[in-house]
């Protein structure tokens, strides 16, 4: 399949997007790839420095004739969300991407593809050897860690950009030109628990086959959260049998809405008669959830555990605080139509010997609301005797409706596609907004191709949207640039 991607158009951006997806990336263990991304631009003739956050800035030469036109900026990340299916081996440390394609679209075999923002990256590495894309001088900002926290774009040096315009690649929606995003922060809950000694059949509950998603641009879609799903199943469950909690955990990064989740636990009840009652339950869960995910499973099944149940006080405990912790939509704007203003998402539960810990991510384009929602979940946990830890988020990115690239970027846009685009502010975090605030005088816009379900193995992004935003990409930059 490799062969085909590299045949696809513009050969250049699949060329680099193959590569890149050849070497491992999670956040936070972005070296690899920041060299390799070092090495192409040397080979392509270009210079490229290191700020002390990590983050590299490539300078592409501008087209000959056209050295004294203005900077332009073309930033990307360099990681990308790793998940995968629980029973899907593969280790994304080590294990290059298994790209292929389907129905016209690129995706990968049960994992993220990794086009956020490996796409965008690939684009602005294009234009480093693309004679035919004619430009002035260009930067080429690589930030790193950006899906865990934004922290690439956090410790930006404040000095080191030389342009005043920056066009952000991390947009999933072709036609869509974003001016402004939410800002959040996350959340850290440690609940304590008691274990004791228990005689009872052990068992593992798993809620499987949910679609997940992106915690900001698709929390809108009333997708499910396998935790407060396998929560209320448990609840359930204890109306008829003694449940005690051994394990319970669901949920991976902070920005990916829950696919699956699983607890295993001891009970006096007999297999044959929990597994009735799970049938029933998963019935009703699925009537609970929207057409897109109703191949999802409720399964109960005989296990074993090491571990000593918690008393029947924590498992209570535990179930309680899980279900009233907030998940979806808060708020709409009521300046933009169908815009979710606050939203929070129930990301992650594990447990340890001594006490369960859960994350959450939280997001508003207004300070005041996202506080309000931090608050709630903060006193949530809280009353469940928990000890809870809010970090320090990120800003909004405000939206500017006088930016001089509005006008060009729709009027382009408008000439090669014949369609208009839309103009909008996005419910999730975005680097513009917090580089911007590092540079106040910086004229940002972000757009990007087709890509669907990003932070989940059903991601994808759409062959011919690629070719038409880089194309977009190369005539927006001589227009900007050379003929403005």
């Amino acid at each position: 399949m490799s062969d085909e991607i590299l045949k696809l158009n513009p050969q250049l951006v699949w060329k680099y997007f193959y590569q890149i997806s050849k070497i491992p990336h999670p956040s936070g263990k972005e070296a690899a790839l920041a060299e390799a991304v070092c090495s192409w631009a040397d080979s392509a003739g270009c210079t490229v420095d290191k700020d002390r956050a990590g983050n590299l800035r490539i300078k592409i030469p501008a087209t000959e004739g056209h050295e004294k036109a203005p900077s332009v900026a073309i930033q990307a990340h360099l990681d990308m969300v790793c998940e995968k299916n629980t029973d899907t081996q593969f280790n994304f440390d080590t294990d290059p991407l298994q790209l292929r394609i389907v129905d016209g679209w690129v995706m990968a075999t049960d994992t993220t593809l990794g086009a956020d923002n490996g796409i965008g990256l690939a684009m602005g590495l294009a234009l480093m050897e693309d004679p035919s894309c004619i430009h002035g001088p260009l930067e080429v900002l690589c930030t790193l860690d950006e899906e865990t926290g934004l922290n690439g774009a956090l410790n930006l040096a404040p000095s080191w950009l030389e342009s005043n315009i920056m066009i952000n690649t991390d947009t999933e929606d072709e036609g869509l030109f974003i001016i402004g995003c939410a800002g959040g922060a996350d959340t850290d809950i440690y609940l304590p628990i008691e274990r004791e000694a228990y005689d009872g059949n052990v068992f593992r509950l798993t809620v499987k086959g949910l679609k997940g998603g992106h915690s900001g641009m698709e929390i809108n879609q009333n997708l499910g959260n396998a935790i407060h799903h396998l929560c209320n199943a448990i609840e359930n469950l204890q109306l008829e049998a003694e449940i005690r909690l051994i394990d319970i955990r669901g949920g991976d990064k902070h920005n990916a809405i829950p696919r699956e989740a699983e607890a295993v636990f001891a009970s006096d009840g007999s297999l044959p008669a929990l597994a009735l009652s799970v049938k029933g339950l998963e019935i009703i869960m699925c009537k609970c959830l929207t057409a897109k995910e109703q191949d999802a499973s409720l399964v109960i099944s005989a296990a074993s555990a090491e571990a000593t149940p918690m008393t029947a006080d924590s498992t209570t405990k535990v179930v309680r605080m899980l279900k009233a912790i907030p998940h979806g939509v808060v708020t709409m704007s009521i300046d933009i139509p169908l815009l979710v203003e606050t939203s929070t998402n129930l990301a992650n539960v594990r447990t340890k010997e001594n006490e369960v810990i859960v994350l959450t991510s939280s997001r508003s384009s207004n300070p005041e609301l996202l506080n309000n929602i931090l608050g709630q979940i903060s006193a949530v946990g809280k009353l469940a005797g928990a000890r809870v830890n809010t970090h320090t988020g990120y800003p909004p990115w405000e939206p500017d409706f006088d930016s001089a690239l509005i006008a060009p970027a729709k009027q382009l846009y408008s000439e090669m596609f014949n369609k208009s685009p839309e103009f909008n502010v996005i419910h999730a975090g975005l680097e513009g907004g917090i580089i911007k605030s590092r540079y106040p005088s910086l004229d940002v816009i972000s757009f990007g191709p087709n890509i669907e379900s990003p932070h989940s193995p059903s991601e994808r992004t759409e062959i011919q949207s690629v070719e038409n935003i880089y194309r977009f990409l190369c005539a927006f930059l001589t227009r900007i640039q050379i003929n403005s």
